[in-house]
C-alpha cells in the first residue's frame, strides 16, 4: 500500500466506486460494471440505464449482487461468474441502494435518496425476494457490513445502526435410528431456545 502505480482507466467516464469480489475487481462508472483480475485491465461486463449507476456489491451463496440505482434497469445486478450481468428490480424501483452486505446466509442492502426521506433496508436469503423492513432514520443509508454475528449500517445524520445477533438453525440430515440432526450458526455467548414439533 506504499507504492502506486498509475493505470490506463481503458474507457471514458468517472469511475465511482471499486470492490473485491469473489476474486474480481469490480469497478462502477456510470451505470456500467468493469471486472479486472489485477486492477490495470478492465473490461465492460454490463452496462444498466441512461441513469443512475452501481454503488456498491457483495458475494453469497455463489451469486455477486450489485446495487444502485440505474433508472430502467433496475436498482440491482446479479451475476454468477462476474461476466454475465442481469438487471433486477426488488419491486420499489424508486429505491436508490448505496451498499450491500452477505453475512450468515443473509443479504442485506441499505440505501435512500437524502438526508430527509427515511434510509431504506432490505434483505433476502436467495436475491429474488427482497423484504423491507424499516429503519427509523432520517436520512439515507451510506453503508453496511458483516461481522461477529451482526449486520452495521451507517448513513446521514450521524446514523448507526446495529441488527441484532443473526442466528440460524441448518438440518443436516439424520442418524439411522431418525434422530435429526442440525447445525446452529451465530455468535457465541448466545441464548437460544429450540422447539421442535412432528
Amino acid at each position: 500500500g506504499t507504492n502506486w502505480t498509475s493505470a490506463p482507466l481503458g474507457f471514458s467516464g468517472s469511475p465511482q466506486k471499486v470492490a473485491f469480489v469473489n476474486g474480481q475487481f469490480l469497478q462502477f462508472a456510470l451505470g456500467s460494471i468493469y471486472t479486472s483480475a489485477n486492477g490495470s485491465n478492465w473490461t465492460l461486463r454490463f452496462k444498466g440505464g441512461p441513469s443512475g449507476g452501481y454503488s456498491g456489491a457483495a458475494y453469497g451463496k455463489n451469486q455477486i449482487v450489485a446495487v444502485g440505482s440505474a433508472g430502467s434497469s433496475g436498482n440491482m445486478a446479479i451475476s454468477q461468474d462476474s461476466i454475465h450481468w442481469t438487471p433486477f428490480s426488488i419491486g420499489q424501483p424508486a429505491a436508490t441502494l448505496r451498499a450491500v452486505s452477505f453475512g450468515n446466509g443473509l443479504f442485506i442492502a441499505v440505501g435512500g435518496l437524502n438526508f430527509i426521506d427515511p434510509g431504506v433496508i432490505f434483505s433476502s436469503t436467495d436475491v429474488s425476494n427482497w423484504t423491507p423492513h424499516p429503519s427509523g432514520t432520517k436520512g439515507f443509508l451510506a453503508d453496511v457490513a458483516f461481522g461477529n454475528g451482526r449486520f452495521v449500517a451507517i448513513g446521514g445524520k450521524n446514523t448507526i445502526l446495529v441488527s441484532p445477533p443473526i442466528v440460524r438453525l441448518d438440518p443436516t440430515g439424520t442418524l439411522g435410528d431418525g434422530t435429526p440432526q442440525f447445525t446452529l450458526t451465530g455468535p457465541s455467548g448466545q441464548s437460544c431456545t429450540i422447539q421442535v414439533s412432528p
